[in-house]
């Protein structure tokens, strides 16, 4: 049985929260997105029911990487174990990485700066300028990719796998013990 939170990480659109999901159904855990809570806290905390792109743009970075800490803080204490999604950023923030050690397992969703480029093209994150789109991501890839790896105490290389192919990688992983 798992000791530790499963917590996902990854450069946006890796696919965190799709893969999170099935690999939350498999192992009969709950699912949850930190993106989500985020959201959920912000409108506990104002009454200002927002999306998270509006809530970023509303209160700005600093604020919003403390309610980015506080929602992984805040699903790292519950008592179950659970499969965590994380927002793209998150780990970028010493303070939120500072929550993981004997709390999580961290997964990093990998993906070839191609595999994004696609991705971004066919769903262009909503803080980037579409004809800006190619130097955001090299820029992007080259701050996230080599820390997030880091990090990481199991990686799975997504490029070109289906979700249930990723979800069985990482379950067969001996690092997961189960």
């Amino acid at each position: 049985m798992l000791s530790k939170h499963l917590l996902l990480i990854g450069l946006r659109s890796a696919g965190k929260s799709t893969v999170g999901r099935a690999l939350a159904e498999r192992l009969q855990l709950d699912f949850f997105d930190s993106d989500q809570v985020i959201v959920a806290n912000y409108f506990a905390q104002t009454g200002k029911q927002l999306n998270l792109r509006k809530a970023y743009q509303t209160i700005g970075e600093a604020k919003f990487r403390v309610l980015e800490k506080q929602a992984i803080k805040q699903l790292l204490a519950q008592h179950q174990t659970s499969v965590i999604a994380t927002g793209g950023s998150s780990m970028l923030n010493a303070n939120t990485v500072a929550l993981l050690p004997g709390k999580a397992m961290v997964i990093y969703l990998q993906a070839t700066i191609t595999t994004l480029r696609q991705r971004w093209q066919k769903n262009p994150p909503g803080f980037i300028n579409i004809n800006e789109l190619a130097a955001e991501l090299d820029q992007y890839y080259a701050q996230r990719a080599r820390p997030y790896q880091s990090l990481a105490d199991i990686s799975v290389i997504i490029d070109n796998k289906t979700v249930d192919h990723i979800v069985n990688e990482i379950i067969s992983t001996k690092k997961l013990n189960i």
